[in-house]
């Protein structure tokens, strides 16, 4: 991840990085295998196939079965890898904290020379200005059966008339980040501790407001609550 020529060039420090390639035709075995820091998300085709979280920063090795509707194509196979960066360890032996992915990738044993692709996610100033001028949203009223599982960014609305300090409740959500008038507020996790986050009243605006809500996994409605106080 700090390898990585970013518009800045210095690489990134924090976020995540979508690692995408190609496989070869007729595959049945995937393996993944090397360094990956903290946890990785592995799709093929957008179906989604393990996700690891390597707690104790080993040495990472996934074995995976590749489903056989990819074997039925003519075309290749999509590989996307999304690795979360979750932090630096503030103690303790502070050297040796590099993030991301490196490693190698092989099918049926051969390993795979494709040309990789990458993707930062930083939800930098310049990434969510890009992100909110989008205009290629999807207008729905609750996420979609074939959208469970894979990471979905959110957009909604939201009127304030009084501004106050208050709080979001994402009990109802997995994992991921809320953004508020493009101030990021955090990160969220449903096994806890952090299931609902601060908003502070100086980044609210009298009138529309925006969220953001980057999910990983899945959510059952797209719906967020504020609450004046964090739930328990």
């Amino acid at each position: 991840m700090e390898l990585l020529n970013t518009a800045t060039g210095s690489g990134q420090d924090h976020g995540w990085i979508v690692y995408r390639t190609r496989l070869p035709l007729g595959g049945s075995h995937l393996s993944v295998s090397g360094i990956m820091r903290d946890r990785v998300q592995v799709f093929i085709n957008g179906r989604h196939i393990s996700t690891v979280y390597n707690n104790r920063a080993l040495p990472f090795n996934l074995l995976a079965n590749i489903p056989a509707f990819n074997k039925s194509t003519s075309a290749d196979s999509v590989l996307e890898l999304i690795v979360e960066n979750m932090g630096r360890s503030s103690f303790g032996l502070l050297s040796n904290q590099r993030k991301g992915f490196q490693g190698s990738v092989s099918v049926d044993g051969k390993k795979v020379e494709a040309n990789w692709e990458h993707f930062s996610i930083d939800f930098s100033m310049a990434f969510l200005t890009a992100v909110r001028q989008c205009r290629d949203w999807i207008p729905t009223v609750r996420p979609s059966a074939s959208s469970q599982g894979q990471p979905t960014l959110f957009r909604g609305q939201f009127n304030v008339k009084q501004l106050k300090d208050t709080y979001i409740d994402m009990s109802e959500w997995t994992k991921g980040v809320v953004i508020i008038n493009g101030f990021v507020l955090g990160r969220y996790w449903n096994i806890g501790p952090q299931q609902s986050l601060y908003v502070p009243s100086p980044i609210l605006t009298h009138g529309v407001n925006e969220v953001l809500v980057f999910e990983l996994e899945r959510t059952l409605k797209a719906e967020v609550n504020f609450v004046s106080k964090p739930p328990r």
